[in-house]
């Protein structure tokens, strides 16, 4: 999953895997049977009962150029001296941290999953949506459907 953004371009790896010269950002797929991860959900701010996000369990990133304090983050240390330290980071912080870091993907996810044609909410929609000369008015499978082909152009 690759997405206009911070990669590491000092990386040969990334250079290597990545077939563009722009900024990428690349997340793996952690839970291949979650919701988030089948893009019908995101939430990215939904807590576990250890107090972090949910989500780092869900996506790893590639090729960041946070990485080292990415991984500070998640490991609640400072491993990687080229990180930032977080090994006496509150939950509240790394949670902060990961959810700037993940931004990005963050809106790429919800969009994602505002047009999955599996999960309508089939309640009106808050205004009128026009795709082809077709207005809808209802979050349904075609209205879905309909915003997928618009705005994925």
């Amino acid at each position: 999953m690759a997405l206009n953004s911070d990669y590491d371009a000092t990386d040969p790896y990334s250079r290597q895997y990545l077939p563009w010269s722009r900024a990428a950002e690349c997340w793996e797929l952690e839970q291949n049977q979650g919701g988030r991860c089948s893009f019908r959900r995101s939430n990215f701010a939904e807590v576990g009962s250890n107090g972090l996000l949910t989500v780092i369990d869900d996506f790893e990133y590639r090729y960041h150029a946070d990485a080292d304090s990415i991984d500070n983050a998640i490991h609640r240390d400072h491993f990687k001296e080229k990180g930032l330290d977080f090994s006496g980071a509150t939950n509240e912080q790394i949670n902060s941290y990961m959810l700037t870091k993940m931004s990005r993907f963050e809106k790429f996810v919800d969009w994602l999953s505002s047009t999955d044609t599996l999960s309508p909410t089939n309640e009106p929609l808050s205004e009128p949506y026009e795709y082809n000369g077709t207005t809808y008015t209802m979050d349904n499978a075609v209205y879905r459907l309909a915003k997928f082909k618009k705005e994925f152009n």
